[in-house]
């Protein structure tokens, strides 16, 4: 969409909302430099008017009604009662509601016909719904429940509420493959042919009227339009359903709807295979610039769609949709057309070439006699599709056939082929041995006595006898010589995909915008060794080849060692194939060390993904496994020391993630001796040296999060060391450069606590450095996308410290923006979902320093409303807890800066409660021990502006002797506390206690302001 288009769609736009007479001048004073922009507006204009005159107009489009009576939406509709409007449409308003006593609390959706559209025409079309919703009774079809009138006399009906999601964002969002999504669409087509059968077009079937329940069945949904050819309702349908009234979708309307002529269930189909269309290669089969009656009949009347094969190679600007305005466009392109079908684009275009191209061409030719003569026949079709059955939509040849009998029937045609090819030439050859026999006979023993005659043909057969035998032989040999040949092929072919597989893959991991290249590599190997395993049965060799390519498949949908696509639950699912595929193998061959660590491996891999899934119970079980596994072949072997390290480092990681970090520093310090002792042995083994700095770092995070910071920064500088040595020696390598970007992160978070903004701020724009170039080299890398979200967070975290607040809003701004893509992308992963509400968080912070409560209260609600669905995924997570806790206590904080002490003090105390829980199994966790310290004091501060001095002082002391420190500020609120109570001879003991502190340099950014604070309290308790 040019720049041009865009913005005369603005000024075309704005001129439609002027009386017609005042145009000229708004595009005088908006076009005067640009008479070609002018032109375009004017074109714009002329076709909307002329679209108006020609009737063809969207039924979802709100239309221009009387104003409705009363303020709202209404409590009651008969006896149902309302809870909210779900929707608007041409000639109603649908609401969600339930019935009154209803014990099961159903839901329902209730149509009323909008006020001031109750015309006789209107009116027929509503009760002509009625009517087809009550005819129309099958699990594909929302059912009708019921009907009446409303106190001001509106018609009304009561139908099904279907909560789910369109057809097409349904299958994208589960990321459905074709097969999946076609079968999918055939219940669809159940519920078009049923409506069919009881002589119902529906007239706008699109993916917006077909919802997909949470069970996964289809929905049909929105008669509004439909045309009646039952004789026996058609008598209450009016002139709307007269071929001029054209009411449509254009881009799901079939020709003859675009050109107002008879409609018939062939329309239907027509609409079904625009749907499978965009359903199957994520575009639409014609591209409409406008609504222009002209160009909607050029378009779709003229125009031969391409095949969908060919369509998902296109790179095209589409609508958004409303959620990001009427201007928004989003670019579809052949990745993230793939990504959510079959993985890559030649893959998919692979699996729609062919018949499926002929059945989504079939029901949307031009001519309805040439369509599918139904829905049926079109889900039948599809239904032979994908059992490997010829389809009607390709012809008929014998070709044809014997292929798709071949692709369903490959081992037995292949030895088939084997003997047909002996008899065959065993037949041949008899054949002209008989005819030679013959023309001899004739030609030179006509005469001959009958008994010579026969003593010939004897010889003659049993010559021809001796070739057969011959012949037979031969083809033997042949059978014999083909079977070498073909194990030859199978042994080289596998040795290309391991190569591919392994060798190529593994050399290029580590550079910098090589995930689409291993995406491709390993993907391609992984289609060869699938299907060369279909046919070889079982082999132990191939089996260990196909296990290794399921691991590395999950190293790229979502791994964590290296650049991934970020798909968690694909990686999961590859990974659980391979560790399946490796206990197989291994419980034939359980004496093998190389399988065992084969094995011991998937687990590792599982386990990490299922960390970050935050499934963490069941990481540790499968890391448990492993560590067994792993110290068994230890015992026997020293080599495998470093796998044992490995293990060990994985298990602290997980228990880190519960919180339990005294056990976590066991293993990680356990992980750490022995990798000390290899890199003193391997001192140029570079694996070795980087698991070393890997160790390094483990220690180093604990330290951190118990509050050690000194140590933790002389562990983080061992790491560091390590790294920038690796990087000498592997200057290309994406992964070498990461790990020392990686450094910088965690020694600039360490410096920011540490007081230390601007060496912070140096150590963040080193990783966002990295972080951007890894970006731009690979933009479907999740992980480095990721990163490059953590670095904007950190740069913000430190602008903040100083005082920079509007460089750290566009910090926070991009962190969001980065992350959020992902979790939707992604929507499972609970990672990314922390992620999301720890950029809302930072926000709302900032929103708080900056003197904006009510937006920060806005933002932390967001931010608590997507913690608490994660601590709804797993009520025990210590994590989500602590995360809860932080983001209450925030708004309660800045509901008290707005003056709602009675609502600050709730959500205080809540988080006080969390914090108190999650501290019960850490302890000594710092930020926790930090969080709860400033929720007593803040919950004291609001209690003793309630007037409450019992709890002001009972917080205030419970501060104290958490924080463990008796800072100048929880003084003061102990002061306040005990004044409250009565006992303002303590309280000025306190505040001189208080002073005293803040003279010795124990104070805040805010130390002036809390002096002068504590100069007018210590006056006060004086006097």
């Amino acid at each position: 969409m040019s720049e041009q288009y865009k913005r005369a769609k603005k000024l075309f736009l704005a001129a439609c909302d002027l009386e017609p007479q005042r145009r000229a001048a708004f595009l005088d004073q908006e076009c005067s430099d640009n008479g070609d922009l002018r032109a375009e507006v004017e074109e714009l204009l002329a076709h909307d008017h002329e679209a108006l005159r020609s009737s063809v107009v969207e039924p979802d489009q709100t239309v221009r009604a009387a104003p409705e009576k009363g303020n709202g939406d209404p409590r009651r509709i008969g006896s149902y009662r309302v809870i909210r409007e779900l929707g608007r449409g041409g000639m109603g308003v649908v609401y969600l509601a339930i019935r009154e006593g209803d014990r099961f609390k159903r839901r329902v959706a209730i149509k009323v016909l909008k006020r001031g559209l109750d015309t006789d025409d209107v009116l027929k079309r509503f009760e002509l719904e009625r009517q087809l919703l009550a005819a129309l009774n099958h699990p594909n079809i929302a059912r009708l429940y019921d009907a009446g009138e409303t106190e001001d006399g509106l018609p009304y009906f009561v139908m099904e509420y279907v909560e789910g999601l369109p057809l097409d964002e349904y299958c994208d969002t589960r990321r459905l493959r074709i097969a999946e999504r076609l079968e999918l669409f055939r219940s669809a087509c159940a519920g078009v042919h049923y409506a069919h059968q009881n002589l119902v077009v529906h007239r706008d079937l699109k993916p917006g009227n077909i919802l997909i329940t949470k069970e996964g069945i289809p929905k049909l949904l929105d008669f509004g339009i439909a045309k009646l050819i039952n004789p026996e309702l058609s008598l209450i349908s009016g002139d709307p359903t007269a071929p001029e009234f054209r009411v449509m979708t254009p881009e799901y309307a079939s020709p003859e709807q675009v050109r107002g002529e008879p409609i018939t269930t062939g329309s239907d189909v027509y609409s079904l295979g625009v749907m499978l269309y965009e359903l199957v290669s994520g575009h639409r089969p014609y591209r409409l610039r406008s609504r222009v009656r002209a160009e909607l009949e050029r378009v779709i009347c003229e125009e031969d769609p391409e095949k969908p094969s060919t369509a998902i190679s296109r790179i095209e600007e589409a609508d958004a949709g409303d959620d990001l305005g009427p201007d928004s466009t989003k670019t579809i392109t052949p990745e993230s057309v793939s990504r959510v079908r079959e993985g890559r684009p030649e893959r998919l275009r692979r699996r729609l070439a062919g018949d499926i191209d002929n059945i989504v061409l079939m029901a949307m030719r031009k001519e309805p006699q040439r369509r599918y003569v139904s829905a049926e026949q079109l889900a039948e079709d599809i239904r032979r599709h994908l059992e490997g059955l010829p389809v009607l939509a390709r012809r008929d040849t014998a070709g044809y056939r014997a292929a798709k009998f071949i692709q369903r029937n490959r081992v037995g045609v292949a030895a088939a082929a084997a003997v047909v090819l002996s008899l065959t030439g065993g037949v041949v050859a008899t054949t002209g041995a008989w005819q030679r026999a013959e023309n001899a006979r004739e030609g030179e023993q006509i005469q001959r006595e009958k008994a010579e005659s026969q003593r010939d043909r004897a010889d003659a057969e049993s010559q021809r006898a001796e070739n057969e035998k011959e012949l037979a032989e031969l083809a033997t040999r042949q059978v014999e010589i083909e079977r070498q040949r073909a194990d030859r092929r199978f042994d080289e072919g596998r040795k290309l995909a391991r190569i591919f597989m392994f060798d190529f893959h593994d050399a290029i991991q580590t550079l910098d915008g090589s995930l689409p290249a291993r995406e491709l590599l390993v993907t391609t190997a992984l289609d060869y060794l699938e299907g060369v395993a279909r046919e070889a049965g079982d082999n132990p060799a191939l089996t260990r080849d196909l296990a290794s390519g399921y691991d590395r498949v999950g190293d790229i949908q979502g791994g964590r060692r290296n650049p991934s696509l970020g798909y968690t639950e694909d990686a999961l699912e590859s990974y659980r194939t391979a560790l399946a595929l490796r206990r197989a193998l291994r419980a034939e061959t359980p004496d093998d060390p190389k399988l065992a660590k084969e094995l011991s491996t998937s687990l590792i891999k599982l386990g990490d993904t299922l960390t970050y899934a935050r499934d963490v119970s069941a990481a540790l079980e499968a890391y448990h496994e492993a560590l067994n596994i792993r110290e068994a072949l230890r015992a026997a072997d020293p080599k495998y020391r470093r796998d044992v390290s490995v293990a060990l480092n994985a298990i602290g990681r997980a228990l880190r993630a519960k919180g339990e970090l005294a056990l976590t520093r066991q293993y990680y310090d356990r992980s750490l001796a022995i990798m000390r002792q290899l890199a003193a042995e391997r001192r140029d083994d570079t694996r070795i040296q980087r698991d070393l700095s890997v160790a390094y770092n483990r220690v180093a995070g604990v330290l951190a999060e118990v509050g050690d910071y000194e140590a933790a920064l002389a562990y983080y500088e061992e790491a560091v060391e390590i790294r920038e040595v690796l990087l000498e020696s592997e200057p290309d390598s994406g992964r070498a450069k990461r790990d020392l970007a990686v450094e910088h992160y965690f020694i600039g978070r360490v410096q920011l606590e540490l007081d230390q903004p601007q060496v912070a701020l140096e150590h963040a724009n080193e990783f966002l450095a990295v972080a951007e170039r890894q970006t731009e080299a690979s933009p479907t890398d999740a992980r480095a996308a990721k990163d490059l979200a953590r670095a904007h967070e950190l740069v913000g975290r430190v602008l903040v410290l100083m005082d920079d607040a509007e460089g750290a809003r566009a910090s926070y701004v991009r962190f969001q923006s980065l992350i959020e893509p992902l979790s939707l992308m992604e929507p499972a992963n609970t990672e990314y979902l922390g992620l999301v509400a720890r950029s809302y968080e930072r926000q709302a912070e900032l929103d708080v320093a900056t003197g904006s409560p009510g937006s920060a209260i806005e933002t932390y609600s967001k931010a608590l409303q997507t913690v608490t669905g994660l601590a709804n995924v797993d009520p025990d997570d210590a994590g989500f807890k602590a995360d809860s806790a932080r983001i209450l206590a925030g708004l309660g904080r800045a509901l008290a800066d707005l003056g709602e002490r009675n609502a600050a003090r709730g959500r205080l105390e809540s988080a006080r409660e969390l914090y108190v829980s999650v501290r019960a199994t850490q302890p000594d966790q710092v930020d926790l021990r930090e969080g709860l310290t400033a929720t007593l004091h803040e919950l004291s501060k609001v209690t003793a502006a309630l007037g409450d001095g019992e709890a002001a002082l009972r917080y205030a002391r419970d501060a104290l002797f958490t924080g463990g420190a008796r800072t100048p500020s929880i003084l003061r609120a102990f002061a306040v506390g005990l004044d409250l109570t009565g006992d303002t001879p303590g309280a000025l003991r306190v505040v001189e206690e208080a002073l005293r502190r803040l003279d010795e340099g124990d104070a805040g950014p805010d130390a002036e302001e809390l002096r002068r604070t504590l100069e007018a309290d210590l006056a006060r308790y004086n006097e």
